[in-house]
Order: C-alpha cells, then sequence, then structure tokens
C-alpha cells in the first residue's frame, strides 16, 4: 500500500456511474419494483452502499477509509437503467474507488435479480466511469508559476557553532525543491533574540514570499525563535500553526511543546518550524497547500 502517513486530511467526495442495458419489459418491472426476488432497485442500492464500505477488502492497495456518506440514485433512459454512486470521506486518501466499486456492485446486483425475467445475452454493463471527485492534491494549489520565492533560517547554538548538523533544515530545503519551490536565502543563527530579528528583517527586504524559520519554538531558555518572529508580524495567522500542531498531535504527542507561530509580515508569509527532522515533515506536509494559497493571494503584482 501506498505510505499516506504525512498527508494532511480532508474531506473527499467521488462520483461515479455506469449502465445496465436491458429490454424494455425488464427494464419495465426493474421500474415498477416488481421483480420476482424483490425491489430490485432498493436491494441494489444497499448493496452499492455496502460496496463502499468493503472496497479494500476486494481490491487489496486500497487503504480502509470511514465513509461520512455513500448512495445510490438511479435514472431510466430508453434501453438502459443508468446508476450513479456516490462516496464522501475525510482521510488522507481519495475515494473515487469507492465510489467505482459502488456502481458496479449496484449494477451487478441489478442484473442477478432481472435474470428470471429476459435472457442474460440480452443485458450488458458498461460505460462505467468516474464522473468527479474532489479533494486531495488534485483539488488545491499543488505549486505556482513562477516558483515561490524561499528563505529558511536554521536557528539553533549548536547548529550555528557546527556540533550539530543542520539536519532539519536540510530536509526541509529538499522537501521544498522537491515540490518546486525556489530556495532564495538558506543560512543558520545561534537563535540569539536581536539576532534572529535582525536577519529576518533584512530578508523582509528582498523579494522573498515565503520565509521558513526551522528551530526554536521549544521550551528550553534558548528557544527564542517565536519572540524573534513576533514583533514582525503584521497580521498573525493562528490557523497556521493550529493545522501543523493538530496535524503533528496524531503522529506523537510531543507535538504539543511546539509554540511555532505564523503570519504575514507585508506580504511575505513566516512560519516558525520545530527543530526536528519529523517535526519539520510533519508540518510542511500539513501547511503545503494552504501556504500556496496564501502565498497566491499576496502575491504582489
Amino acid at each position: 500500500m501506498k505510505d499516506i502517513t504525512h498527508k494532511p486530511e480532508s474531506m473527499r467526495t467521488a462520483i461515479a456511474t455506469g449502465k445496465l442495458y436491458a429490454p424494455a419489459d425488464a427494464l419495465q418491472l426493474l421500474k415498477d419494483r416488481k421483480t420476482e426476488k424483490g425491489d430490485a432497485l432498493e436491494v441494489a442500492r444497499m448493496a452499492g452502499i455496502q460496496a463502499v464500505k468493503n472496497t479494500p477488502q476486494i481490491l487489496p492497495f486500497c487503504h480502509p477509509v470511514m465513509s461520512r456518506a455513500a448512495d445510490v440514485t438511479y435514472d431510466f433512459q430508453e434501453g438502459y437503467v443508468r446508476a450513479e454512486a456516490s462516496a464522501t470521506v475525510i482521510n488522507s486518501t481519495g475515494v473515487e474507488m469507492e465510489a467505482l466499486t459502488a456502481v458496479s456492485a449496484t449494477l451487478l446486483c441489478i442484473w442477478d435479480m432481472l435474470k428470471p425475467h429476459t435472457d442474460q445475452d440480452q443485458m450488458h454493463i458498461g460505460d462505467i466511469h468516474l464522473l468527479k471527485k474532489t479533494g486531495g492534491k488534485s483539488h488545491y494549489l499543488r505549486q505556482l508559476d513562477p516558483a515561490v520565492k524561499v528563505g529558511i533560517l536554521a536557528t539553533h547554538p549548536d547548529v550555528a557553532s557546527g556540533k550539530k548538523s543542520n539536519k532539519a533544515a536540510e530536509h526541509l530545503k529538499a522537501l521544498l525543491e522537491k515540490y518546486q519551490f525556489e530556495i532564495s536565502e538558506f543560512d543558520t543563527c545561534a537563535g540569539e533574540l536581536q539576532d534572529t530579528n535582525q536577519r529576518l528583517q533584512a530578508w523582509l527586504q528582498k523579494d522573498i514570499e515565503l520565509i521558513f524559520t526551522v528551530g526554536g519554538t521549544g521550551t528550553e531558555p534558548t528557544d527564542l525563535t517565536v519572540e524573534a518572529v513576533q514583533p514582525l508580524l503584521t497580521k498573525e495567522l493562528p490557523g497556521l500553526m493550529e493545522t501543523a500542531r493538530q496535524h503533528g498531535q496524531k503522529r506523537t504527542p510531543y507535538a504539543l511543546m511546539s509554540r511555532g507561530i505564523g503570519g504575514l509580515s507585508g506580504n511575505t508569509v513566516i512560519v516558525t518550524l520545530p527543530g526536528s527532522t519529523a517535526g519539520v515533515e510533519e508540518s510542511f506536509h500539513a501547511l503545503r497547500g494552504g501556504l500556496l494559497k496564501l502565498v497566491s493571494n499576496h502575491r504582489v503584482a
């Protein structure tokens, strides 16, 4: 199965459709809900809803998801009945396979219940396809053109002195480059209040759209990044770090210790990330889509 550990959750929907072609008399029985096995449309609807819940048992690479809504509707046309299946989840993975499985199960159930009433060579199933899906990476911004210009400042005395590797900031740089951000500045400092503040002020005079600090967001006496950044923000946006902490909290209880903040300094977005590689990874994936939208909203023409 694909690793979706770091993917943020979002509401995801999918609608799939398909058709069962049959003789007119069989379709009329179906429409009148008079097939000998019972109400075929309602039974098939239940089969479709059940298929949404059981898709991972049929398709081995589908992740189990908790469905929030599922339904099947019908539309009769000359020569066929069209079924439409919908599914909704709040999850890290999409639900299109569930919708496609649901419409397939619905049509197969109708076929089974129409068998006593017509020759099977007079029926066939076709045109099964995905009509629509929302949520996930295809629904939200994935990159901007031109690429977002980013500055990364690692704020830790041991990193600045070379006693400790700059692993977390380097990992952030690699993630940003993977997703086609442009690294304009990359530096380290000891995390002292005035020095950090002055370095960031200098970057704010440049053509940088997004600034990340890495480290100094914890509870130690030397963790002063938040204090250095806060005076620079013209508009604090609590939702940024609320989102990152919530995402991190589902993966480690230590996320509650992060005091990180984020917001706007003029048209530049500033985000303070933890100093661990895992904290950087989790926060970046939680924030990426929202940050792209935020930068897009505040780009200077």
